[in-house]
Parts: C-alpha cells; structure tokens; sequence
C-alpha cells in the first residue's frame, strides 16, 4: 500500500497542509437536563455525563475504581438498584469513558416509560448517597479485590497485550501506567 501511495500521489506539488492546534482541554459546562417525548413510546433512555479529568492524569485512574462498585457491571450500585430491586429497567450501567480529547463519566439505562420520572430521582439519590451508603468499607475492598484479579489478566492474551499497548499509544501514557495503577491497588 505505501508504494502504490506513492505512485499515485509522486506527482503532486506543494506545501504541506498547515493543521490547526486544538486545545485538549474541555470546559465543562453547567448542568442541564433534556426531555424529548416521544408519546406512546414504551421505554425512555436516561443518558447522564458530565465532563471528567483526562485518561493521562494520575488521579483519573481513581474514578475507574468508584465506577466499578457504582456501575462498572452487574454485581454494581446502578444494576442493583435500578433492575433487582426496583424493576425499573434490563441494566444501569456507568462508564468512565476516556478518549484524546473527549473525556466523560457516563451513566445510562433504558428505563420503563412510567417509571422514568423516579428512575431519574434514583440514578440522582445514588449518586448523591454513593461515598456514604453505597462505598461501605466492606464493599470498598471487594472492589479492589475484584480489580486486583481483573488486573490479574491484563496481560494473559496477546489481545489484552495489544490492549494495554494501545491505551499507552492513544492516551501518552508512561510505559509503566499499568503496573502504577496495580500499585495503587495494592496500596489501597
């Protein structure tokens, strides 16, 4: 491919291309809340982010570990309450989602229509009781003992090499990122 690159374009002329600097930073901005009907619709879809620190600052890698009793799965805060106890959806999940330039925590659930308006107050309460009712210190080190045997795996395929080698790359981490990150943990 790259010598038919070059066969197809030797004969162009000119400067290189100028490219605009962008800025990485976002600016957050002030909370807001959408409502869109659609009459009859059988399921709403409750969508909640909020701009969060880049993958490349150290202390990102602490909201990875609040998520994970929060949202980051089945056995977490959101699915507990919001599908077993309350019946309110199918699954409530949270991501912590890092990208170069856009970084988010994002939390979602398709929810029943008519319970849509206490599904919202829920996702609100959980959030607002999370540190004190939800991230017992019981619970806290179940967390981490969880993210210690996922840590455990990192690096068992060829995939999960690739992985870890990729976030290095996308996100101009330190080569170590990883094994800083496993540190934490077991400091914790």
């Amino acid at each position: 491919s790259s010598d038919l690159s070059k066969d197809l374009f030797a004969s162009w002329k000119g400067e290189a291309a100028q490219l605009p600097k962008i800025s990485t930073e976002q600016q957050a901005l002030p909370s807001r809340i959408y409502f869109i009907d659609f009459p009859g619709s059988p399921q709403s879809y409750v969508y909640i982010a909020k701009v969060i620190t880049p993958k490349k600052n150290p202390s990102s890698f602490l909201l990875d570990i609040a998520n994970t009793k929060l949202g980051g799965g089945t056995s977490a805060e959101l699915f507990d309450q919001l599908r077993l106890k309350n019946g309110y959806t199918y699954g409530a999940y949270s991501n912590v989602l890092a990208g170069n330039r856009d970084n988010r925590f994002v939390a979602a659930s398709n929810v029943q229509a008519d319970v849509t308006a206490k599904a919202v107050r829920l996702f609100k309460d959980i959030f607002t009781e999370y540190p004190y009712k939800y991230l017992t210190p019981e619970k806290f080190q179940e967390t981490i003992a969880s993210m210690k045997r996922s840590y455990a795996l990192a690096y068992e395929t060829p995939a999960d090499k690739l992985k870890v080698l990729t976030e290095i790359s996308d996100f101009d981490l330190a080569p170590d990122f990883y094994i800083k990150n496993e540190t934490l943990l077991n400091k914790v």
